[in-house]
């Protein structure tokens, strides 16, 4: 009998040491996700804070601007849904492939000057080519704003592509769905589907590194949610310097004759 009941509480000991790692583990579980945004915020403004645009500019031989009024490059373009001012800061401007290149903080916001409310700030990349572009945007498809506004806004604008993987990583629209198809052949898109620049979705932080892409004007413009550091602005800058390389010779030829 004894030796039975020193059985039961071994037992008993054993489920209660289970079952409290259990409720440990459950608790660590849940702090973690209860505090994924706050982290997620931590990391992108101690990441911000420790990047300096002019160190950036001056090791490249570039150009740096600490705020204008008129959009660099004149790049006017809202990176947001809606939006009814914006300010540029952060500027620094040089040469990439020997185009006219710029990145900038843009903030943007609703209200007046007087009482403003940002609502968005990326750092942006933008290429001005000397030849006109088709209006495309490319978005990651399984972002959340992303799927929204498939869903309402953008839903007569998307192009469904041939490359369906593509279409897994990209939500593409434009104005007419042929230009988009003409820039966005085999090559291009092979190109936009390395991992330098294709969409790498996290659960930590969902809009991590998400880069978005938009040919508009004479611009190719990118930018990556939510980030105002330079760090990152090489990888921008040469996925921005290889889509121009892919450009179809029918965007420029005409403009050589």
């Amino acid at each position: 009998m004894e030796s039975l009941a020193l059985i039961a509480v071994i037992i008993g000991g054993l489920l209660a040491l289970v079952f409290g790692l259990g409720l440990l583990a459950l608790l660590v579980v849940g702090m973690r996700f209860a505090t994924r945004d706050l982290r997620a915020q931590w990391r992108r403004g101690r990441r911000n804070r420790a990047a300096d645009p002019r160190d950036w500019a001056a090791h490249r031989g570039w150009q740096y601007t600490a705020d204008q009024e008129h959009p660099p490059l004149g790049v006017d373009t809202f990176l947001g849904a809606h939006g009814r001012w914006k300010q540029y800061a952060g500027i620094v401007h040089g040469t990439v492939r020997a185009f006219p290149a710029a990145s900038w903080i843009q903030a943007e916001g609703r209200g007046n000057t007087r009482q403003p409310v940002e609502v968005y700030r990326h750092r942006v990349a933008a290429l001005k080519l000397p030849y006109e572009l088709p209006r495309v945007s490319l978005v990651p498809a399984e972002d959340p704003i992303s799927r929204s506004v498939a869903n309402r806004l953008n839903a007569e604008r998307r192009v469904v592509l041939e490359h369906a993987h593509f279409n897994e990583v990209w939500l593409v629209t434009a104005d007419d769905p042929r230009s988009a198809y003409s820039v966005l052949d085999p090559r291009m898109m092979e190109r936009l589907l390395q991992p330098d620049v294709a969409p790498r979705p996290s659960l930590r932080d969902p809009g991590r590194d998400q880069t978005r892409i938009r040919l508009i004007g004479n611009y190719l413009v990118a930018w990556r949610s939510l980030r105002t550091d330079v760090d990152h602005l090489d990888d921008l800058f040469t996925v921005l310097g290889d889509m121009s390389a892919l450009m179809p010779d029918h965007l420029w030829q005409p403009r050589d004759r």
